[in-house]
């Protein structure tokens, strides 16, 4: 596999593109013959002894030769050296560091650990760790570990682990990890496993697996498993099979398999197969047909055919064709199944 930084060595140069690590590209590009027993250059990399990148220092970077045999000129010390001369030249055109300013980025393979970028509306980086991008409308970020950027209105982002993206309103953002996300106005926000998204207006979030997302207001999420979503306004959630849902005053949830729902005072949550919703004070919940819900205090619960409703207080329930309701005001307990047989237990 290719490695950071490959080259190809011939008799009489050395070809190291700024913005490629691919050897069968390099290859490619320079139309040579790939032939066994017809070996007329040399796959090379540069690759850095601790692993960092980030670490310039020469001493630091070692020749690695990336196939089996090599010709008879090719000498392994002297391609070092001359590889050595070549990454200085790559490091002063790809890397943005502490201190240092770029108004644009529009092509090109960069790796940023500092500095400041004013807007990103093309090429790759490579990997962010650091520093400030102001504007993303455009390219492919592949690694966020660190720093800030700004406003996401376009391009893609792959793995957020660190770091903090301010407003999300367009592009596609595939995978957090960790991280902070501020306000989602639009846009694409795939696989959430950990961090905090705060402020959804629109856009679509799909698949969360961890983390916290606050303050729904718009949008879709699709696919809970884990993690924290608090105060459902609008907008809509989709396929609910675990983690917990708070403060939900309107918008859309629908089939609800597992996790918890709590504090419903508006909205509509349809389908539910188990789980758990706590506290309804007002919206509608439709097809109840498993789960608990507890402590209903008004709105409308339509179409029970199975699971536990307890203590229900005020509120409309309709269509009752199995499980068990309770209401403590009345001291009554129906249960809605011919089949069950009732026992009665005195102190």
């Amino acid at each position: 596999m290719c490695q950071i930084k490959s080259a190809i060595v011939l008799k009489n140069s050395i070809y190291m593109p700024l913005d490629e690590n691919s050897h069968e590209v390099m290859i490619k590009d320079l139309k040579l013959k790939d032939v066994d027993g017809q070996i007329d250059f040399v796959r090379v990399e540069m690759i850095p002894i601790d692993g960092n990148y980030f670490n310039h220092n020469l001493k630091n970077w070692k020749l690695k030769v990336d196939q089996n045999q090599t010709p008879e000129w090719f000498d392994p010390k002297s391609t070092e050296i001359e590889m050595r001369k070549e990454i200085k030249i790559w490091f002063k055109k790809r890397f943005i560091l502490n201190g240092m300013e770029i108004e644009e980025i529009k092509d090109g393979l960069w790796y940023i650990i500092g500095g400041t970028i004013g807007n990103v509306s093309g090429g790759i980086i490579e990997d962010v760790s650091g520093g400030t991008i102001g504007n993303v409308s455009g390219g492919i970020i592949e690694d966020v570990s660190g720093g800030t950027i700004g406003n996401v209105s376009g391009g893609i982002i792959e793995d957020v682990r660190e770091g903090t993206i301010g407003n999300v309103s367009g592009g596609i953002i595939e995978d957090v990890r960790e991280g902070t996300i501020g306000n989602v106005r639009g846009g694409t926000i795939k696989n959430v496993w950990e961090g905090t998204i705060g402020n959804v207006r629109e856009g679509t979030i799909g698949n969360v697996r961890g983390g916290t997302i606050k303050n729904v207001r718009g949008g879709t999420i699709k696919n809970v498993w884990e993690g924290t979503i608090k105060n459902v306004r609008e907008g809509t959630i989709e396929n609910v099979s675990g983690g917990i849902i708070e403060d939900v005053s309107g918008g859309t949830i629908g089939n609800v398999s597992g996790g918890i729902i709590e504090d419903v005072s508006g909205g509509t949550i349809g389908n539910v197969w188990e789980g758990t919703i706590k506290n309804v004070w007002e919206g509608i919940i439709e097809d109840v047909r498993g789960g608990t819900i507890g402590n209903v205090r008004g709105g409308t619960i339509k179409n029970v055919w199975e699971g536990t409703i307890g203590n229900v207080r005020e509120g409309i329930i309709e269509d009752v064709r199995g499980g068990v309701i309770i209401y403590p005001n009345d001291k009554k307990i129906v249960v809605a199944d011919p089949n069950y047989k009732l026992e009665l237990f005195k102190k």
